[in-house]
């Protein structure tokens, strides 16, 4: 893997800081993962739903229990989501934050 200049370190890491708040805004439901694209194109993400969110809207591919159940013990908070002021998750890490 290459590394990435910093541009792209930059949206990396807005991207990180927009899966948290989808993930607070959904109630622990819902984030969009899987970027893929060119340029400022986005296409192709991943909806990541819960296992409790109805299968009739997504894809099969979406409702893969893991990574939202997993979201708040893997989630590594950065310098946008200490901005918008999220607060920690209960996992014990101040590096993890959640919105009140």
């Amino acid at each position: 893997m290459h590394p990435l200049d910093e541009e792209a370190e930059e949206i990396t890491v807005f991207l990180a800081f927009t899966q948290h708040v989808q993930y607070v805004k959904t109630g622990g439901q819902v984030y969009i993962s899987d970027y893929q694209g060119s340029g400022s194109l986005l296409t192709d993400p991943q909806i990541l739903t819960h296992p409790y969110v109805s299968r009739k809207l997504f894809s099969e591919g979406n409702m893969v229990k893991g990574p939202v159940v997993l979201f708040e013990s893997q989630h590594i908070c950065n310098r946008f989501c200490r901005w918008e002021g999220l607060r920690a998750f209960s996992c014990g890490s101040e590096s993890h934050h959640t919105k009140p």
